[in-house]
């Protein structure tokens, strides 16, 4: 899986195969907030109904688990990292910390892209031991504060939502324009390229003994 990189890793929901694709802005259907979502697939993944396929289906391995600020908020919540280094949260973990119900939360996010990139990882409980859970990259927490209806939290969550909301809008789309400008730079950089050898033959055709 392939991420845009800036202040945060900037969240991806997948789609194709190693071809970047950005789709439509649409209006939360919650909160009124518009969202960006920039889709990039590697060969090998697949979106089919809001579910990852991988051709690797073996249990992953968690490397360490920890806690970890929510990002844009002030909530710690568990972290589990991978041999990659990563961290993953548990999605029920960011339920709890959001104040909203983790089960009919999880069970309409699973119908979403952006669930393409969500793993179950083995979390250790403090009394049941340890336990499969969904979870999600820390980049891809934030997109989830407006993916449910503001009205089911307390007045000064929704302006914490509203802050957070807005700030990950804004860095998607320093993301977008990134990416814009190295799409263009590379453009110019293959049309260059293309003009310089477009009479190539030409020039080794003058030095082929007749």
């Amino acid at each position: 899986m392939l991420l845009l990189e800036a202040h945060l890793h900037i969240p991806v929901v997948l789609h194709g195969h190693g071809r970047p694709v950005l789709a439509k802005q649409r209006r939360n259907r919650y909160n009124g907030m518009k969202r960006l979502f920039l889709l990039y697939a590697e060969p090998g993944e697949s979106y089919q109904r809001g579910r990852s396929h991988t051709m690797d289906e073996r249990e992953p391995v968690v490397m360490k688990q920890t806690t970890v600020t929510l990002p844009f908020l002030d909530d710690e919540v568990p972290a589990l990292y991978l041999a990659d280094g990563r961290p993953y949260i548990p999605v029920f973990a960011v339920c709890h910390a959001l104040g909203i119900p983790p089960a009919s939360s999880i069970r309409r996010w699973r119908n979403l892209a952006l669930w393409v990139t969500a793993r179950k990882l083995p979390f250790q409980t403090r009394k049941q031991g340890k336990r499969l859970v969904w979870c999600l990259l820390i980049s891809q927490v934030p997109f989830l504060y407006s993916l449910f209806d503001w009205q089911l939290v307390a007045p000064e969550r929704r302006a914490q939502l509203r802050q957070a909301t807005e700030a990950q809008v804004q860095l998607s789309h320093r993301a977008y324009q990134t990416m814009q400008q190295r799409y263009k730079a590379t453009r110019q950089l293959l049309f260059q390229f293309m003009t310089e050898c477009a009479d190539i033959e030409r020039f080794f055709q003058r030095w082929v003994v007749p």
